[in-house]
């Protein structure tokens, strides 16, 4: 029994298959953003129960990019974000220090 598969055909198939779904979720993020902006936007606003954390950072960090945008540091953004890491690492640093403390003196025997 002899069956030949011609693969060809098969990735040209799948192929077409892909771009039909490219397609399709091109027209429904589309459709979706010409919906009610309201909607979108109180859902991009939600935080959950941590939100006022994100809010903050999110607040330092365009504070931080402004800041560096203003004395044109070229990568504002990127050197933003790392500046927002260390403070974040400074601020945790005692309870960082704590737990470390707290491992070394526990008797593992």
């Amino acid at each position: 029994m002899h069956s030949s598969v011609d693969f060809n055909t098969i990735i040209s198939r799948a192929e077409g298959f892909l771009y039909t779904l490219a397609d399709a979720a091109v027209a429904v993020d589309s459709a979706a953003s010409t919906t009610s902006s309201d909607t979108a936007d109180a859902a991009q606003k939600n935080g959950g129960w941590f939100g006022f954390i994100s809010d903050g950072m999110e607040f330092v960090l365009k504070v931080l990019k402004d800041g560096l945008s203003a004395v044109h540091v070229p990568y504002a953004y990127g050197f933003a974000i790392i500046l927002l890491t260390i403070a974040v690492k400074v601020a945790t640093l005692p309870l960082t220090k704590k737990q470390v403390i707290f491992f070394f003196s526990i008797n593992f025997s």
